[in-house]
């Protein structure tokens, strides 16, 4: 309060001069302040990780790509990277979108994907504009995919981790991750997931994640979550 010249009478405020900056994003979901230890653990993980001469800007590029050096609130954090899926990721793609547990939670396909059809809807989302698919990352080893699809004026969801993986926390980064992207790829969109009823794994993951709105389609749940939006901070 002491920062925020004459807002509240009761408060003994500095003389400041105030003023506002335009980021290029909503970063409000970093969590930059120092109020516990945890907090302090967080920021360190992250100070290492910087260059010694570093700005907010490096700080920021470094959470775009590890955000989950800032949310972890216990322990050693949750290390992931995203990277951008090309045509070398086939094998991956297509192992992962032929498991049991995929397809059965998978709204329009009802069996198996032909390798042939599967390869010709990668090339086609690779250059297409509406779309962005990243391949998740652990420890330099391929652990699942993330994909952003813009249809009907939103951004649809699709996120798949390996079985051994799951329950750490690293489903809950990507999509952090990807907020971020679909803000400086497709500002102003909102997200989306589809999602049957019965997944209640996916139903927990996305409501977690921020994805409050909630309708129903004839055979799914749609979990909606607001744009990131351009927004002016105080200084």
């Amino acid at each position: 309060p002491y920062l925020h010249t004459g807002s509240q009478c009761e408060i003994p405020t500095g003389e400041f001069r105030i003023g506002h900056l335009l980021a290029p994003a909503d970063f409000s979901h970093l969590r930059w302040t120092v109020d516990t230890e945890e907090d302090l653990s967080r920021v360190r993980y992250m100070v290492a990780e910087l260059p010694e001469d570093y700005s907010w800007m490096d700080a920021l590029s470094l959470l775009t790509r590890r955000p989950e050096l800032l949310l972890d609130t216990t322990g050693e954090p949750t290390r992931i990277t995203l990277r951008p899926a090309t045509s070398l990721d086939g094998d991956w793609l297509f192992d992962w979108v032929n498991r049991q547990d995929c397809l059965d939670n998978k709204l329009k396909t009802r069996g198996p994907v032909a390798r042939q059809d599967h390869d010709a809807w990668l090339d086609n989302r690779l250059a297409s504009d509406d779309s962005s698919i990243w391949i998740i990352e652990q420890d330099g080893a391929p652990v699942g995919q993330i994909r952003l699809e813009k249809q009907g004026g939103g951004l649809e969801v699709d996120i798949y981790l390996d079985n051994a993986v799951r329950g750490g926390g690293i489903a809950a980064v990507a999509l952090e991750a990807v907020r971020t992207e679909a803000a400086r790829l497709w500002p102003g969109v909102a997200l989306v997931a589809r999602i049957k009823p019965e997944n209640m794994v996916s139903r927990r993951l996305f409501a977690k994640a921020g994805y409050g709105k909630v309708t129903i389609d004839q055979d799914h749940m749609i979990y909606s979550r607001d744009p990131a939006v351009m927004k002016r901070g105080r200084e």
